[in-house]
């Protein structure tokens, strides 16, 4: 006797028999936890694009604005005058440095307020957002269905084809299912599982019960490698029930099945999974939604500030171009 989630081929037909369903199982792809974004995202993933793009084209106009107003009402020397000093003074109020000089021109004056005020409350935003995300990093997209699998570009691997699950993704009526079957690849040895996990790309498929209870078999001596992978919670792609598997002609088939039912009603299935079966804490990850990291404020690093350092290396690699040109030039 053993238990076991009997696939319905015709070799198994032949060689078991099979009492009534004692449990449900659903079998779905073991895929990559969310992974925590870099700190050196957090300088631009704190506005959307739409923002970034505004925010640009806001500071353009009110530079060439400036420099328009100034060059019009030429009696009145100010600043604005030069297009490069004129948009040095914008990009210094939008940095929070201040305004140099209020000039006389009560126009410039206006422009001049209107584009503080619009540079302080966007950088209150900006300030908070960016100092979330430091402190509470945020993380990559979770896969809980088939089309979040697809968007993400990942493939899934498996020790040996399986007509069966084949069959069922090819026959299904949802396009997604088609697209998945082609993304399978075949394990070639040990060495290449642990390459292809260790990627980050790649799921393979697993069984749970009764939405807590890991049940893959195929699996169970590797579940090392999968310390940072989540079943898809929300899709199902089969459901498989178990059954008590006994050799052909047995007695005790009709006997279990006559008590299939009663193990469903009494827990049986809990019973086994809680007393008897494995070290569950080992399978407890594989419903977590993210790694478990601690909720207590986190301290600032190096890392933290790399994106401000990257930006930094830039612009002085930049303005070390710029001397040269007007060196030589």
């Amino acid at each position: 006797m053993r238990m076991c989630s009997v696939w319905l081929t015709e070799l198994d037909y032949y060689q078991y028999d099979m009492s009534a369903f004692h449990n449900h199982e659903c079998y779905t792809l073991l895929s990559p936890k969310p992974v925590k974004l870099s700190e050196v995202t957090a300088i631009y993933k704190t506005f959307s694009a739409q923002i970034w793009i505004a925010f640009g084209i806001c500071l353009a106009a009110t530079g060439l604005l400036l420099w328009g107003i100034a060059r019009v009402d030429a009696t009145k020397s100010t600043v604005y005058g030069s297009l490069s000093r004129t948009f040095l003074e914008v990009i210094q109020i939008a940095t929070a440095h201040g305004v140099g000089s209020f000039p006389k021109q009560h126009s410039i004056n206006i422009l001049l307020i209107s584009w503080i005020s619009l540079c302080l409350l966007i950088g209150i935003c900006y300030t908070t957002i960016y100092t979330s995300l430091l402190t509470s990093p945020g993380y990559t997209k979770i896969i809980d269905s088939i089309e979040d699998f697809l968007e993400a570009d990942m493939l899934y691997g498996v020790r040996r084809l399986y007509k069966v699950a084949e069959v069922s993704l090819t026959s299904s009526s949802n396009p997604a299912y088609h697209q998945l079957q082609k993304r399978c690849r075949v394990f070639k040895d040990r060495n290449d599982i642990e390459t292809s996990i260790h990627s980050g790309r790649y799921a393979v498929f697993g069984a749970f019960s009764n939405g807590k209870y890991f049940t893959s078999v195929d699996w169970l001596n590797e579940t090392t490698l999968f310390q940072n992978f989540r079943f898809m919670k929300k899709t199902c792609i089969f459901d498989h029930y178990s059954v008590f598997a006994f050799k052909r002609f047995s007695a005790y088939t009709e006997l279990f099945s006559d008590h299939a039912l009663r193990f469903q009603e009494y827990g049986f299935s809990d019973y086994w999974y809680n007393d008897i079966y494995l070290d569950k804490r080992q399978f407890n990850s594989f419903f977590e939604d993210y790694p478990k990291e601690s909720k207590e404020p986190k301290q600032f690093t190096i890392q933290s500030i790399q994106g401000a350092l990257f930006i930094l290396a830039i612009c002085i690699g930049l303005s070390a171009v710029v001397f040269v040109c007007e060196l030589f030039f």
